[in-house]
């Protein structure tokens, strides 16, 4: 689903009535928090708040039917003050039937909502498409709502250290539970990859000097950085499948991940919070001290098998989309 799609979605029940211009407009005011220091207030007043004022209604008409995407630098611009309030109090306010065609809308793409929860999984998605055009991918591709079903019992209340990873498998004092599927990092970038993926594109960009990389651009990048993006996304998809099996094998899984997470950030914070010449050189930085840091506070970590140097550094991507890190790159550093 790309923005086109999102916004004619959206357009009959909260744009109906408008001109094509003024909603699109409308629509960015409504994803944007409000203005809060003086520098946004002014450019509020002087109505440039929202990136989009600035074009034409021709090019705004054509950002509503596809025939122009959102620049980069304008997404980004909405990112950083991107908030879902405004949209879900909107969509909350309608009537039962207009959230029930949007369930349906929604339904067609394999998108499973009700009428309570269609308002906050809208600007869920609108979060995605806007998140992917900043980090220069035209549009997201939505994951179908799956049926989850346990592949065996969880365990509670077993020590863990006794506890090994085999053949897919895991066993403990006696007990064999079957792991979820490994996923693999597939060829198209998965919506909940964008926000370290962005970073990741931001540290490239610093260390080669330039404003911006997409990741279309990916591939035409010199080979070290073709390499690294590969390894960051296995890296990153290891680590998500460690969480996926610690949810699914350990009723308390999602406390043992998080423990893994809090124990990792404190062991690199140092090596994060260091001066470096670039954004790039901080992300290799800190790749390299997170394998050289025992993760003793999560009992995942006695799990034989569980945890491997790339699954340590999954986890720091994964601090990234969870916000703990911000970013590679610090504003006040230059090349």
């Amino acid at each position: 689903m790309n923005f086109s799609d999102f916004a004619k979605m959206l357009y009959s029940h909260i744009g109906k009535g408008q001109e094509i211009p003024a909603y699109v407009l409308s629509l960015i005011d409504m994803v944007m928090e409000d203005p809060s220091d003086e520098v946004d207030i002014a450019s509020s007043e002087n109505d440039t708040y929202n990136p989009l004022a600035s074009l034409s209604q021709n090019l705004l008409n054509k950002v509503y039917n596809g025939n122009r995407n959102i620049s980069q630098r304008n997404a980004s611009i909405i990112c950083n003050h991107f908030s879902t309030t405004k949209l879900v109090d909107a969509l909350h306010a309608l009537p039962f039937d207009a959230q029930s065609q949007l369930c349906a809308s929604l339904a067609e793409k394999g998108i499973v909502t009700t009428e309570d929860t269609v308002d906050e999984r809208c600007a869920e998605i609108c979060s995605q498409i806007l998140h992917s055009l900043a980090a220069g991918v035209s549009s997201v591709k939505l994951i179908p709502d799956m049926q989850v079903t346990e592949a065996g019992e969880k365990i509670n209340g077993v020590p863990v250290a006794t506890a090994y990873i085999q053949d897919g498998k895991v066993h403990i004092d006696g007990i064999t539970i079957e792991l979820p599927q490994q996923l693999q990092p597939p060829t198209d970038i998965a919506p909940h990859e964008l926000p370290y993926i962005e970073q990741l594109l931001r540290a490239y960009a610093d260390a080669l000097n330039k404003d911006s990389i997409s990741s279309s651009e990916v591939d035409k990048l010199p080979k070290r950085y073709r390499i690294d993006f590969a390894d960051q996304r296995k890296a990153y998809y290891s680590a998500d499948n460690v969480h996926r099996s610690a949810r699914e094998v350990f009723e308390n899984g999602e406390s043992l991940f998080q423990d893994l997470k809090d124990d990792a950030y404190e062991g690199i914070k140092p090596t994060y919070w260091k001066d470096y010449e670039h954004g790039y050189a901080r992300l290799i930085a800190v790749l390299e001290k997170i394998t050289n840091t025992t993760l003793d506070k999560s009992d995942l970590s006695k799990v034989r098998g569980l945890i491997s140097n790339l699954e340590k550094k999954g986890v720091c991507h994964i601090l990234v989309n969870d916000g703990t890190i911000e970013s590679w790159v610090f504003d006040d550093e230059t090349v």
